[in-house]
């Protein structure tokens, strides 16, 4: 067993592919656990720049594999470094990933804060601004997670769970909180207590989180072959999972809320997730 082979690859790295597995490293790594990830959702790529701004407006963290070029190397004062837009990578071997930690909506576009690998002395303190055409442009890979720590406050936000809810009457989950809220004028579940304003984006899209995304049909009904029902708003559907669908219900019948985009509801081994 080993990491990446080279046979992946056309024309092979200088080093770091065919190394064999560290077991006890691995070990150590399984043993130290910090947290964990209850949510992995591949994103197209390019990415939709509207969708970026949604997943880490609900909180989400956003992963990014790039093309570099030769030098990577942020610019600009301190406090507001950006890395320059390029058109050429720096080869095949020149691949790496970082991690999206906001955004910012300007004139002449959306930037987003990258958080770096390379410690404290790349940018400014490991972080930079990536220009959205950058992105669109250079990204090969794109995953949203949600990731939970394994010790966590008791005052902090409950531990979001899909399909383990059982709201009373109709009561429907908040798609972040999963508490049992009363569902919103248009049809839709709350998220993070949010309801979506009729008015604010083009028609068939919603504004939840300071972007306009791609809005659910307002509809409702039910799979015969599951039994699984639906109510949808233009921000978010909610779901009715009987036991039999659902393996971590822990009644005869549970609820569900996925927002919008991802307003479509799905099974990952035994977890229900979001997808768009």
């Amino acid at each position: 067993m080993s990491w990446i082979p080279c046979d992946a690859f056309a024309k092979p790295p200088r080093s770091g592919c065919n190394r064999p597995v560290d077991d006890a490293r691995l070990r150590k790594v399984a043993s130290d656990t910090v947290g964990e990830f209850t949510e992995i959702e591949h994103l197209a790529a390019p990415p939709d720049v509207s969708v970026l701004e949604a997943k880490l407006a609900a909180g989400q963290d956003v992963i990014v594999a790039l093309e570099l070029p030769s030098t990577f190397v942020p610019k600009g004062r301190a406090g507001a470094r950006y890395v320059p837009h390029y058109v050429k990578s720096g080869g095949q071997d020149a691949g790496h990933a970082l991690v999206l930690a906001g955004y910012a909506r300007l004139s002449h576009g959306a930037y987003f804060l990258a958080h770096n690998s390379w410690g404290p002395s790349w940018g400014d303190g490991g972080y930079a601004w990536i220009h959205e055409q950058t992105l669109v442009s250079w990204a090969k890979q794109v995953i949203a997670v949600d990731a939970e720590p394994k010790e966590r406050d008791q005052a902090s936000r409950p531990r979001r769970t899909r399909g383990e809810t059982t709201c009373s009457g109709s009561l429907v989950p908040d798609s972040i909180r999963g508490t049992c809220t009363p569902a919103c004028a248009d049809g839709s579940p709350r998220q993070d207590g949010i309801c979506p304003v009729a008015g604010q984006c083009p028609p068939n899209y919603v504004n939840l989180t300071g972007a306009c995304v791609l809005a659910a049909p307002s509809t409702s009904g039910r799979d015969v072959d599951s039994g699984v029902a639906w109510t949808c708003g233009p921000g978010g559907c909610s779901y009715v999972l009987p036991r039999a669908s659902d393996p971590l219900c822990t009644g005869s019948t549970c609820k569900a809320s996925c927002p919008s985009p991802d307003f479509h509801i799905a099974m990952m081994g035994k977890s229900i997730v979001c997808i768009e």
